[in-house]
Parts: C-alpha cells; structure tokens; sequence
C-alpha cells in the first residue's frame, strides 16, 4: 500500500509539473489575457485614418498570431483636437483605469495637453503624428515615432537650398505650436545654411479679425517682387486661404509645406474652391510638401501595406494610417517583449513603457513600412522624410529625394538640452546633415509602360512575348544605355529613343520594346490557375540609395490606369484573360558575400492573366469523369465474373494514368488540383477492386443476397467518395 500512495504521490507531483509547463508554453492551455490600447484623435476626420492604419495591423497581428498570451482590443476616443476635448480624454482614459498604453493623439496642441495627465498617471503613449518637439522632452511616458519639428525643418530648408535652387526664404506659420515651433526650427536651420529669411508673417487661428489677418498677409505678399521659397508652417485651412488668392496663372511663386500639407484633407479642403474644383491642379498643382510615407519611393513592406490598406478600405493609405500602423506594430513587440502576466494595470503599464524605451538602437529596432523604428534618449523615431510635390491633386514624390548613407548610424546620446543641431553645410555634392544624420540624394526616374500586344505563352518554358511603349521622364542626366531588363529571355539594349520631349528641366524619353521574358508560373491551381507575366527592369550600375524606379501613374493610359484590359486595347492571349495590370517598385539584392549585398531599384509591370475558356477544364477532367463512371459500372458486374468486373475497372485507371503523366509531365507542377482528383480516382478505384472482391467471395459462398447488399453499398460508397473528395480539393486549393 505504501509503495502504491508513492508512486500515485509522484505521478499526481509529475503531472502537475507537465501541467504548469504547458499552461506557460502552449497557448491553447491558458486563456489570453485581454489588453486594452486607447486611439485618441478627430475621429471624424483624420482620426479616421489613425484607426484605420492601427486596426489593419492589428487584424494581421491576430492572423499571424504574434502575441501568444494576450488579445488586444481598440477602445476609441474623440479628442476633436481640441486642447480641452483632449484633456477630457485623458483625464477619462486615467480615471477608466483600463487602458494599457494610448496612442494618439494626432495634433501637437492635443497631445502637449493629454500629455501633462498621462505623465502623472503614468500612462505610455505613442503619437505617430504630433511633430512638436516639446511633447516628448521631459516627458518620459510620451514617445513619438515620427520626426520632430526639427529634423523636418531642416530637411525642408537642406531642400529649399539644394533642389529647389533658392537661397532665400519667406515663412507663413500660426501661432500654434505646431506651426510656432516648426517656424523656429526652420529659421534656425536657415540660419546654418546661410540662407535669406527675407519676411515672416505670422496669424492667431483664434483671433477674431482672422480673415483680417489673413487679407494682410495676401496683400503684403503679394507686394514683394521676390520672397523667396515660402514656407507654410501652418495647418491647412488658412494655408489654403492664402494659396488660392495668390497663386493663379502667371504666377511663379515656390511654395512648399510641412506635414500638414500632405495629408488627404489638403486636396478636400482645396477642392471647396470652385476653380481648384472645376480644373483639378488649378491651386495645387507644383506645390512641395514634406510627408512621412510615399509607397512609392518606399521598399517592399510599404508596398504590401499600401496594397493590404486599399483591399481593406478602398483607397490610397495617408501618411497618418501608414505612421499608426507602424504605431501599432511596437506596440504589439513591445507588449510581447515586456512579459506581462496579469500585474495590475499600472505595473503592466510600466513594464511596458521600459519595453518601448528598450528600442533605442537600429539592432533593437521595429521594421515598420517607413523603415526601422527605434527612440533616442527623449523617446523621438527618426522617420525617413519623402518631398512631394502635388500634379493633378495627387501628391507624386519629387525627383529628388534623401535617403540615410547606409552604414551610418545616429548616436544615442542625450542631449543636456533641445538646442537646434538640425542641420550643417556639407561639402560634398548632393549631401545634407539632418542632426547627426549624414542624408545623400537619391535620384527619381518616372517609368511608365503601354502594353500593345501579349502572345506566345508557352507553359512549358515559362516565357511569353511582350510587345510595349516604355517612357522615362526625369530631370537632368539618365544613362538609358544601362537599363537591363532582369527577366528577359535573351539581353535587350534599348537604342535610340523614339521620341523625346523636353518641358521646361524634365525629359521624357519613349522606346518602342518587343521581347521574350520569362517568369516562373504557380501552377499549384493547375487548370483553374491564374499566372503573372511581369517585366522586371533596373539600373545596371546606379543601386538604390543613388536611383530609384517610380512608376508613371499620371502618365499612364487612361485605360491602365482604370484597368480597362479588355481585347480593345490588348490582343490577349488564346485561351487566356487579362484581368488586371499593376506597376511597382521592388529591389533587387545581388549578394557580393555572406553579409554584403547591393541593392538597387526595381520597376515591375505585372500583367495578371486567368483562363477563360471552360472547354478547356472540361478537356483536362473529361477522362476522369469517364473513369468515374466505369468505376461506377464494377458494382454491376455479375460476381461470378471477377474477370469481367476487375478488366471494367483496371483499363479506365491505367488510360487515366498515362493521360495524367502526359498532361503534367512537361509542367512539373507538384501537386496541384487535377492530380489529386485523379488520385481520388485511383483511391475509389482501389475501394471499387475490394468491394467487388468481397461480393465474388461472398457470391462463392453462397450468399447472393449478402453480395447484392454488398453491391448497392458500394455503389453508395462511391458516389460519396467522389462528391466528398472533390469538394475538399476544391476548397483546399481555394477553388470554393
């Protein structure tokens, strides 16, 4: 008996320790631990877009199932960005006591107020948006994964300077802090580039006799034969007003904006004038904006965002939905990294405040769509910084562009205060200092491409002949003689132009191409696949840090552009529909050891195609569907015959298989649909041989009436098989 109590006592002890291993390892053993996170902003305008980015990441967070412990759930609140409706929100989310972290909120006056209860309370937050530097500094629960103020007045000025060609300035900011403190940092930087701040008007959004102010400024503008670049440090709405009394044809003023400027409700708000509306461009056309996210001069990741964002909402992502989507991505690390295990709400909070101050260096860094994301000592992101410039109401990035000098690295020292380091001559051509960050230029060539003829798809090969109109349209000098098309068949040199144009300092230069390329083809859905037939070019010397690819949008075909590609426009290929086109940039790597590589820009043009003649589907399964039915034709052999019944079942199978080895042979498909029926085939050929087996043996014995019920059960059977068998290969492959 005690030996018996000894062992139970050791089982009962070694099940518990199994038991606890599990409940900490697998997550199926312990319920999730629900984490709330608060997004806080103008929920009926921009707010919109915050919420949209963050909860696009979040959706892909609980596909991917990163977070194994806890489930995150948004909580939403209406700040109007408002300073007191954005006090009340904080005080609300502080007196709540249930969110773990906020992020938000969207402006600099609405932050620096939520800001000042958040601290106290000791609530982390996370704009991706406000750029005051102020909101940050001395605040050690409030980080910012954008640039501030700072960094992007330098960058604006470097740019002023460099690209736009202007040595002076004129500045138009408000009194608020977000456009008093980028007005400031602008003209510090100014001032180390030894540039002319020749006038500076300045408003109060608050005051009274605004418009007053406002026609003073017009006016007073409107005298000054040459203010330079004028640099709007404002928000849209009186930005806008002064834009559409000055600027209209004849005039040549260079405006460029901050942030504010590139955001969706630029284009709105502008379009509220009849003539910005009745001619789309009329105001906005050739006017610069600093953004923190272009898709277009952007890698990879930022282009499978953009993609996943308009599948989802509909529409181009803005810059506020790609920077809170990346918001959310630390959030969801840092909330695995910080192990939180059911603390109360104000330790969780903590621990997950240090996760967040624990990326503070490029190797602890989040890969977020505007690239890596780590904090300096004051909780600040530094955010690559893309110009634009508006042409027909869309914001296209400009033909030049600043990139980080790879290798660099920014040191993490904290500063003894926020005194302007923004930015410093450099001697070297096509070099500018934002900070300690040494930025070079990197070129924007615009590729465009006008598809005429697709043919010759041969399967086998896995090549295909693309007749097409290819145009470059960039500024200064472009070595045409260097591109190389990365997937064609055999080398293609491009020759002469066949047309160029100059427009003021832009060329566009057009070719006429015909050649064979050749893909690898996903025959996995083989015979219901669809393939991409792609063009793939790039640079053969330039890499990416010195030139990238864009794709032409505004210059497409209206009929690319509205993916109207019917056989109007395109000869199409023989059994195939083209149904969609799509241009892109990509990159390509070309290893040079184990760990260096170079990278250079990638242009793609990705013509989708899909079978459409059903004949030919009824021609790939026509034979199956004839084995089936001799198959079926096995339960009605006579059982004294095995001879007769096993020869009715055994010749269809071995014709099906030499048809399956000449249909797939030259493809070498792996598995795909029409082999795994034919395999079900097989399987119900194999049930049909036994079945019948048994009904001879049974019949042998004497037992008709058990070889019938045999007969009528098998062909129960098999009708079953086929019908369940067929619908799991076709949901599996995605087919229903």
């Amino acid at each position: 008996m005690k030996k018996k109590m000894m062992w139970l006592t050791s089982l009962v002890i070694l099940a518990g320790i199994i038991g606890g291993l599990l409940w900490q390892h697998l997550p199926f053993f312990r319920e999730k631990e629900v984490v709330w996170i608060a997004v806080a902003g103008p929920m009926k305008s921009v707010g919109r877009e915050m919420l949209q980015g963050v909860q696009l990441c979040l959706d892909q967070t609980r596909r991917e199932e990163t977070l194994r412990w806890h489930e995150i759930r948004l909580v939403k609140y209406d700040d109007r960005g408002e300073r007191q409706a954005a006090v009340n929100v904080a005080s609300q989310i502080a007196y709540e006591n249930k969110v773990l972290l906020v992020l938000g909120h969207y402006g600099s006056v609405a932050s620096l107020a939520a800001g000042e209860i958040y601290k106290p309370n000791g609530i982390p937050a996370i704009t991706a948006s406000a750029t005051d530097d102020s909101i940050t500094f001395g605040n050690d629960w409030y980080f910012r994964t954008v640039s501030g103020n700072q960094s992007q007045a330098a960058f604006v000025a470097n740019y002023i300077l460099r690209d736009l060609g202007k040595k002076s300035a004129s500045i138009i900011s408000d009194t608020r802090p977000y456009g008093a403190s980028l007005a400031k940092a602008f003209k510090e930087a100014a001032r180390h580039l030894n540039m002319e701040v020749r006038r500076e008007w300045r408003f109060d959004p608050e005051e009274k006799e605004l418009e007053v102010e406002l026609r003073k400024i017009i006016n007073e503008l409107r005298s000054v034969a040459d203010p330079g670049a004028i640099f709007f440090a404002a928000y849209i709405p009186e930005g806008a007003r002064i834009i559409t009394s000055i600027k209209y044809p004849g005039t040549t003023y260079t405006i460029i904006g901050g942030d504010s400027f590139s955001g969706t409700s630029f284009v709105e708000i502008l379009n509220t004038y009849p003539k910005e509306r009745m001619s789309p461009g009329y105001y906005s056309d050739g006017i610069h904006a600093v953004s923190y996210f272009l898709a277009d001069v952007a890698d990879e990741k930022a282009w499978a965002f953009k993609d996943a964002y308009v599948k989802k909402y509909g529409k181009t992502p803005s810059w506020p939905a790609a920077c809170y989507y990346d918001a959310m991505q630390m959030v969801v690390q840092a909330i695995e990294n910080a192990e939180l295990h059911g603390e109360n709400i104000q330790m969780s909070r903590k621990k997950l405040r240090d996760a967040l101050a624990g990326f503070d260096s490029r190797e602890l860094s989040v890969q977020g769509v505007g690239g890596d994301i780590f904090f300096n000592a004051h909780g600040d992101a530094r955010r690559f910084l893309a110009m634009g410039v508006y042409e027909n109401q869309r914001l296209i990035p400009a033909f030049s562009q600043y990139q980080a000098i790879p290798g660099s690295t920014e040191a993490r020292k904290r500063p003894k205060s926020r005194a302007f380091k923004g930015t410093r001559p450099s001697d070297a051509a096509g070099m500018m200092m934002i900070g300690e960050q040494p930025m070079t230029k990197t070129r924007v060539v615009y590729v465009g491409i006008d598809i005429n003829e697709v043919c010759n798809l041969d399967m086998e090969t896995q090549t295909y002949t693309i007749d097409f109109h290819l145009w470059f349209r960039f500024q200064g000098e472009f070595e045409d003689a260097a591109v190389r098309f990365v997937n064609a068949v055999n080398p293609i040199r491009l020759g002469m132009p066949a047309t160029e144009q100059v427009t003021g300092d832009i060329i566009t230069r057009s070719y006429r191409v015909k050649a064979d390329f050749k893909s690898e083809f996903d025959l996995h859905a083989y015979p219901f696949d669809h393939q991409i037939l792609c063009i793939r070019l790039r640079h053969a010397h330039q890499k990416r840090i010195e030139l990238i690819y864009v794709p032409d949008i505004t210059g497409m075909p209206q009929a690319v552009m509205h993916k109207n590609v019917g056989k109007s426009m395109i000869n199409a290929i023989t059994g195939w529909n083209i149904s969609d086109i799509s241009f892109f940039q990509g990159t390509t790597v070309i290893p040079l050891s184990e760990d260096k590589s170079d990278r250079y820009s990638e242009f793609n043009a990705a013509i989708q195609i899909e079978r459409r003649e059903p004949g030919f589907v009824l021609k790939h399964f026509s034979l199956i569907i004839v084995v089936a039915v001799f198959l079926h034709f096995v339960y009605l052999m006579p059982p004294d015959r095995p001879g007769l019944g096993m020869l009715i079942g055994a010749a269809p199978v071995a014709m099906a298989e030499i048809h399956r080895l000449k249909l797939l042979a030259p493809l070498h498909p792996g598995h795909v649909p029409i082999e795994h029926v034919f395999f079900l085939v097989y399987a119900s050929a194999a049930v049909a041989g036994l079945i019948f087996s048994w009904m001879c043996v049974t019949h042998g014995r004497g037992n008709p009436r058990r070889a019938a019920r045999l007969a009528r059960a098998g062909r129960l059977a098999h009708v079953t098989l086929l019908s369940a068998g067929a619908l799991l290969i076709a949901h599996l492959h995605g087919i229903v």
